[in-house]
């Protein structure tokens, strides 16, 4: 099993898995490779022992909503990991097992902490991606500035007319501030 934990490992076994989850989620599978969410579980295990569904809402939750894995793909990990002596696992009443890291998953993720610090830095470039993008938004913005652009270039504005356009920009401001 040593080989399903290694940081070069294929995404094939999981980008065939998914479902749609929502206009702002990711396709489970595509989002991250396995190797990817056993370093990302390890990593959330070592902040905080934890059940296997908090371990799916943390990440959930750290993804700003972006990322939702199942449990059929965070459970098979949390067997692996504590098959492999990286967690232990305690009874914590009604069936669940908490999670936490042992020494050898401390020596794993200080062993794999560029890939651990990749996948932080992709669930922070995903997030921000799908949290900036809103098309709607994004068109509103531009015609604002094509329309600053239109009413500066070619001619001189005179001082009533940048205070207004001063203004404007300042009450569309606070207006977007108070939704």
């Amino acid at each position: 099993m040593k080989e399903m934990l290694h940081p070069t490992e294929s995404p094939a076994d999981e980008s065939k898995k998914g479902s749609d989850v929502g206009k702002n989620q990711v396709r489970r599978g595509k989002a991250f490779n396995r190797t990817e969410l056993v370093l990302l579980v390890l990593h959330l295990i070592r902040l905080n022992p934890t059940h296997g569904y908090e371990v799916i809402t943390s990440i959930r939750d750290y993804s700003q909503g972006v990322y939702r894995p199942s449990p059929g793909v965070i459970y098979p990990i949390l067997t692996s990991i504590e098959e492999e002596k990286y967690a232990t696992t305690i009874e914590s009443g009604g069936g669940k097992k908490q999670y936490s890291l042992t020494a050898a998953g401390e020596a794993y993720l200080a062993q794999h902490h560029e890939a651990l610090r990749d996948t932080l830095i992709k669930m922070k470039k995903m997030v921000v991606s799908q949290t900036q993008k809103d098309p709607l938004i994004e068109e509103a913005f531009e015609k604002l500035k094509f329309s600053l652009r239109r009413l500066t270039t070619n001619r001189t504005i005179n001082t009533e007319e940048r205070a207004a356009i001063v203004d404007a920009i300042i009450e569309a401001s606070e207006k977007i501030r108070r939704i």
